[in-house]
């Protein structure tokens, strides 16, 4: 037989043990959870990203519709439309696009010997914009 304290001390070990176990797996569940949430964080801000830039680039393009057809056909362009297009895009642009923006617009719609190269620097602006908005931060909170 054994005796009371050999009976205790293996009952004070397998508690020890009981112990470990449980904070190991809190620990897992905590290390476990955290991995999650940083992983669908990181997906909803990818999405979000891709949501604001397939705006942009739909704004983008209905602009340089309509200040082409403004160029093309300066008498007949539909200056309404064009300025409601070029507020749109003043909304969603950075600053370097909205630079270029406002000459571009007059300059298409005066017809203008300078519309391609602002034409140009337009597209390039916007470019570089959207390279910039597409470089998401991996890890939100650190």
């Amino acid at each position: 037989m054994t005796s009371l304290d050999e009976q205790r001390e293996a009952n004070r070990g397998a508690r020890h043990v009981a112990v470990i176990a449980l904070l190991a797996a809190l620990g897992g569940g905590i290390v476990t959870s955290t991995f999650t949430y940083l992983g669908v964080a990181q997906q909803f801000a990818n999405q979000r990203t891709a949501q604001i830039d397939d705006t942009r680039r739909g704004a983008y393009i209905e602009y340089l519709r309509l200040v082409q057809s403004a160029y093309n056909a300066p008498a007949g362009a539909d200056e309404q439309q064009l300025r409601i297009s070029e507020a749109v895009v003043q909304l969603l642009a950075g600053a370097e696009v909205r630079a270029v923006m406002t000459d571009l617009t007059e300059s298409a719609l005066e017809g203008s010997e300078t519309y391609t190269d602002l034409r140009a620097k337009f597209i390039e602006a916007a470019q570089r914009e959207r390279e910039a908005a597409a470089q998401v931060d991996y890890i939100p909170f650190f």
